[in-house]
């Protein structure tokens, strides 16, 4: 195009581009500040201005700074102010090497650029982009032509790419089928002795409920003025229903003083088990998965005018209504066989049905928080964070934004020359793992790391708990995602309360800010080991289950073979070491990340893992099994039957198939103690149920009772009873349980 006089543009997010800026050449570069996108336009003159060189030059500055992310290595320690400096002064790599004595080259970086002469060489023939390759086409044939716009819907929704589908205005290609529909009153006489199983939707709005079956078709009623007629239907047991989402129907009716019951099966549940790789199915995916139908829709904007103060009735909507209600009935069969193919039933009857009541329960319950002591403690650690803001910027010895990475990459490995780690796009990488690397050179680093610890706490866990407080209830109410993890494990958000970290101090005191209300105490309880109990007893390790079964401390056990020394004579860091050891192997860790992770050699690590699968050889057949189970069946499985699929396994990348490979190990016995502790929570909602006690909240093993203070003793039996009974295995379940004023109290 530049030889051809024809002003080009680039539009690109990569500044590797800039090099080829020319008269002829623009680049276009979208850039999010503040969460708004603008878009700046690169020229000679912008370049010049941001980077005191002209355009080709920058290829001058990759080679010494080099690109990480480009595999181009460029000279150790020279980050991009420093090659800046040296081709603004020198002009090329040519040039910096003719003047490497000259005294604007600092010492440290003389040395490296001397050692480093051939790779800066390479490095240089990398960072240049090649102009002259052969392009045998017309530019006729390169000109923009109209898509096909069934062709990219299709493409589009089966990648499902739904937000581009609204974007292009693509939804009214794909038509709902025609579903026939009635609307009705409450005096309808087909509601008054419906027989069959039918499959209940109610609209985002709460406006409409549709009830759909075989025999009385799809009838829609209003729920304003029909509310009692909806509640005799809804709560009446004997009338079994098919829904979407169970556990958020449950808590929409409760607002309008309804309690469903008779529901039997949940399609989306069923949905997320036949593939946990789809988070939160809904029924326009399970339509479109399982039925082949595509159900979308464009809500029009309501019309109010000055004749009526009732919104139109939009027919399309009211189709709609009908279509999802009735694909709800029509994929339940065709589930429920799947489900029995992959022998899930039990999986889906006994643990994940029942459970979305438990989680619907958990969240209307909420759990209290000391407001006052939230907002003290934010205080107090606002105090902190400026304290040590200053203390960083003293040590520094400038003023400068500890928040943007490009300008503290400046101080630690420009200024301070610190060892630098990996490298990025825009300078050295200083993520978390970097600076826990370097901790012991300088004080600054460790300042660095409690700063960015206490602004997560402040702004996530202090401020962010504050803002989600019910101002009704005083309370938390969390949401417990049931259809999120692939391991089965239950998470939560708004707010995420498993992630409290617990091992600072700070950390702690945010635990203690959640209180039982008056008359009550916090039960917690919380399983020991469960993973490794589980994992003794998936791999049949005789060695194992024995140690457990003894009640013999498992670190202790594992230390004893990996220092080959009796009980006596091993020390709390031995004991450290052999639980990373048993920790590191139910997560298929190697010898190099042991070693890493112990700060030793990978030889003694290697020794350790060796040993480990001497004392528990069940353990390494299990491990190895278990990985050539899982690429034969392209799913790992866990003792209930929940799936995991690993695709990570056929792949030809190692990185990849490793990491395959420890889903592979993992997952049996991540999944099987999730599925474990949700039979627990099950069993212990159920015994609470005639109770003033409540089970409000569960955090990975642990669970945590809001107790009357007169039911104590009894909630402490039921809770041990639950959990230690939840299911049979050849290990002994343990689970210990504290009492407490506040959450950390009680762990």
């Amino acid at each position: 195009a530049e030889k051809n006089n024809i002003k080009t543009v680039l539009f690109t997010g990569d500044r590797d581009s800039f090099q080829l800026i020319s008269p002829n050449i623009d680049v276009k570069m979208p850039v999010t500040k503040a969460g708004k996108t603008e878009i700046i336009n690169y020229n000679e003159e912008k370049i010049n201005e941001v980077y005191g060189l002209t355009p080709i030059k920058l290829i001058e500055v990759k080679a010494l700074m080099g690109d990480a992310s480009d595999n181009i290595p460029g000279v150790p320690g020279i980050g991009e102010k420093t090659a800046l400096t040296l081709i603004q002064n020198f002009g090329s790599l040519a040039g910096v090497y003719e003047n490497i004595d000259s005294t604007v080259i600092k010492p440290k970086a003389r040395e490296s650029l001397t050692n480093f002469k051939e790779q800066a060489e390479l490095s240089r023939k990398l960072a240049e982009i090649e102009v002259n390759m052969p392009l045998e086409v017309a530019f006729d044939e390169l000109k923009l032509r109209e898509y096909n716009n069934d062709e990219l819907f299709n493409i589009l929704k089966r990648l499902e790419f739904n937000s581009f589908i609204k974007k292009l205005n693509l939804e009214h290609e794909a038509a709902i089928k025609d579903h026939s529909y009635e609307v009705i009153t409450a005096a309808d006489k087909r509601l008054d002795n419906i027989q069959e199983e039918i499959a209940i939707f109610i609209d985002s709005d709460n406006k409409y409920i549709v009830f759909s079956g075989n025999k009385i078709g799809n009838l829609l009623l209003k729920l304003d003025g029909n509310q009692n007629k909806v509640r005799e239907i809804l709560e009446n047991e004997n009338i079994k229903k098919i829904v979407v989402d169970y556990k958020s129907m449950i808590l929409r009716l409760r607002k309008r003083g309804i309690e469903i019951s008779g529901v039997e099966f949940d399609v989306a549940l069923a949905a997320f088990l036949l593939n946990s790789s789809k988070a939160n199915p809904t029924i326009e995916s399970i339509a479109n998965d399982y039925l082949g139908e595509e159900l979308t829709f464009t809500k029009k904007n309501s019309q109010i005018t000055m004749f009526s103060m009732e919104e139109t009735v939009d027919e399309d909507e009211l189709k709609y209504f009908a279509a999802v209600s009735e694909c709800i009935l029509s994929s339940k069969d065709i589930l429920d066989k799947k489900l029995k193919e992959q022998e899930q039933d039990k999986l889906y009857k006994e643990i994940e049905l029942p459970l979305a009541r438990v989680l619907a329960d958990m969240e209307q319950e909420g759990i209290l928080v000391d407001k006052a002591r939230l907002n003290s403690y934010s205080e107090e650690l606002a105090g902190k964070i400026a304290e040590l803001d200053k203390e960083i910027k003293e040590l520094a010895g400038k003023d400068f934004n500890i928040n943007s990475p490009k300008q503290l990459s400046e101080v630690l490995f420009e200024d301070l020359q610190l060892p630098a780690g990996k490298k990025t796009k825009t300078g050295y990488s200083t993520d978390n793992d970097v600076l826990e690397a370097i901790k012991g050179e300088h004080k600054i680093v460790d300042k660095i790391l409690m700063y960015r610890q206490l602004v997560k706490l402040k702004s996530t866990y202090l401020d962010g708990l504050y803002n989600v407080i019910n101002p009704n209830t005083g309370r938390i109410h969390s949401n417990f995602n049931q259809m999120v993890t692939v391991t089965g494990r239950l998470s939560s958000t708004e707010p995420n309360l498993q992630n409290i970290p617990i091992k600072i101090e700070a950390g702690k005191k945010v635990r203690e800010m959640f209180i039982p209300k008056e008359g009550y105490v916090f039960i917690d309880a919380d399983y020991s080991q469960i993973e490794l109990r589980v994992l003794a007893d998936i791999a049949q390790d005789d060695a194992m289950i024995e140690a457990f079964n003894n009640d013999e401390d498992i670190h202790t056990a594992t230390a004893m073979s990996i220092f080959d020394l009796p009980k006596d004579e091993i020390t709390p860091p031995m004991r450290s070491r052999a639980k990373a050891v048993n920790f590191g192997i139910v997560y298929g860790q190697s010898d190099f990340t042991l070693a890493k992770d112990l700060g030793i050699s990978r030889k003694e690590a290697k020794g350790y893992i060796e040993a480990y699968f001497e004392k528990f050889s069940g353990i390494k057949k299990y491990l190895e099994d278990t990985i050539n189970t899982t690429k034969e069946k392209g799913y790992a499985v866990t003792l209930f039957n929940r799936r995991r699929y690993v695709p990570e396994l056929a792949s030809n990348n190692f990185n990849v198939r490793s990491f395959g490979e420890r889903i592979a190990m993992n997952m049996p016995i991540q999944g099987t103690a999730a599925d474990i502790i949700k039979i627990a929570m099950i069993k212990i909602h159920s015994e609470l149920k005639n109770m003033q006690s409540k089970l409000i909240l569960q955090v990975h093993d642990e669970v945590l009772v809001e107790t009357k203070k007169e039911e104590v003793e009894e909630v402490k039996q039921i809770i041990k009873r639950c959990m230690q009974d939840a299911v049979k295995l050849r290990i002994i379940l343990k689970a210990d349980i504290n009492e407490g004023e506040n959450w950390l109290q009680a762990h």
